[in-house]
């Protein structure tokens, strides 16, 4: 079997084993034919060899997706996805695709896997600000997912009152599942203006609060959120440009990872050590990004809860960043 079979039979066969198999076999892949990582390698005197355990592998800043097209090997993107740009200075992460039938398929199963299932459900977004910005990943991904709904409209940017007019006829008119997908925002927004109660609704928020000036917590933003739908599931999303694989939550604030991806904490002095009980950097291992960068140090900060489990703390900031995070700026 090629890499791309192999990871694709993690859904099959999801175990620490053989996740840790394959990721072992893409990190000397992208080691061999990423330019950009075997830089980085040898700025942290990194022996490929010498590595046995993928929670030992040396994480790829993901600053490097805002100033270098990051690819394994030679291939003609068939998209490029980019971020909202609303960080520092506005520049904007990509992530060239090879494949938007990989991304799918990836997707699919990554949804499935979290029990939802886009084929018997009508799916719908509120995500604004992405839909602005063009080229975002989640608004492909949630656009995918809405094809199969089909339903007259299933993408709404500021019409509070038409989604949910809309929302009331597909609980009257179908017994499926319905399924909205929110930038946290704007959920807010929306629940500021309406309310509904239907345990038949799932709504799943994402992404920030738009320099709003405040970051809430989880349960702080679920719980305003639920005054408008007191009786649905809310739950998160966790997800980002440089990403092809996603995670979601429960409705306490614990994430999963599904089975191409696994999250580690790293030490914010020292991002080559893990941290085992405490708050610290998330690096990501993604499978599914096998043809880019699979080993990713985010700037996110997490608190691991079990061996795939996980709260969101933040993100971290520019004052905090040590040692071995400043390594990147030397590559060209």
């Amino acid at each position: 079997m090629n890499l791309q079979e192999q990871i694709l039979q993690l859904f099959e066969q999801d175990t620490e084993e053989c996740f840790s198999d394959v990721a072992m076999k893409v990190f000397r892949y992208q080691a061999e034919h990423n330019e950009l990582y075997s830089k980085y390698l040898s700025l942290v005197h990194c022996k490929v060899d010498e590595i046995i355990r993928y929670q030992d592998i040396p994480l790829l800043p993901i600053s490097l997706f805002k100033s270098h097209m990051v690819k394994t090997a030679q291939w003609e993107a068939a998209a490029t996805f980019k971020s909202s740009g609303t960080g520092t200075m506005g520049i904007r992460s990509q992530h060239a695709v090879s494949s938007l039938a990989w991304y799918e398929q990836v997707s699919d199963r990554i949804f499935r896997s979290a029990g939802y299932d886009s084929g018997n459900a009508v799916v719908l977004s509120l995500l604004p600000s992405y839909r602005e910005n063009k080229e975002s990943s989640l608004v492909y991904m949630v656009d995918h997912f809405a094809k199969r709904s089909m339903v007259e409209r299933s993408a709404y940017l500021y019409d509070h009152r038409a989604l949910m007019d809309h929302i009331v006829r597909l609980l009257h008119d179908t017994d499926k599942q319905l399924i909205l997908f929110g930038v946290s925002y704007a959920l807010l927004d929306l629940a500021e203006s309406d309310t509904l109660a239907s345990d038949r609704l799932t709504v799943i928020f994402t992404g920030g609060m738009k320099n709003r000036g405040v970051e809430l917590s989880f349960s702080a933003l679920s719980g305003r959120i639920k005054t408008a739908f007191p009786l649905s599931k809310i739950v998160g999303e966790y997800g980002m440009t440089e990403l092809l694989s996603h995670c979601y939550s429960d409705e306490f604030g614990f994430y999963k990872t599904p089975a191409t991806l696994r999250i580690l904490s790293k030490d914010i002095a020292d991002p080559l050590s893990n941290t085992a009980s405490r708050t610290g950097q998330a690096g990501l291992i993604d499978l599914a990004n096998y043809r880019t960068m699979s080993f990713i140090l985010s700037d996110d900060l997490i608190t691991r809860t079990g061996e795939r489990q996980f709260q969101l703390r933040g993100r971290l900031q520019d004052s905090d960043i040590r040692g071995c995070n400043q390594l990147y700026r030397p590559i060209s």
